[in-house]
């Protein structure tokens, strides 16, 4: 995830992560994480962006579900699910 963020960053574009957790992973890259689960009014608010989705299984359901209900196309969205952290 980081080194995609940041490739993002250098061609002048400014990623947003939503990330559930309580700990912070990566401390420069704090200021553009939202620590909470997206909803569909966010999802819509970042327009035709491309969203990368990554996480447990139940995790990844679960946004790919606001993804389709705020109208987010497929293509649009990559799921990532990893298993052994639920």
């Amino acid at each position: 995830m980081r080194p995609m963020v940041f490739d993002l960053i250098s061609r002048g574009m400014t990623p947003s992560l939503f990330y559930e957790t309580d700990h912070v992973i990566f401390d420069d890259m704090n200021d553009m994480m939202i620590k909470r689960m997206p909803t569909t009014e966010d999802v819509k608010s970042h327009g035709d962006a491309f969203f990368y989705v990554s996480g447990t299984p139940s995790d990844t359901k679960e946004i790919t579900s606001v993804l389709v209900k705020a109208g987010v196309k497929p293509g649009r969205f990559v799921v990532e699910p990893f298993s052994g952290y639920e």
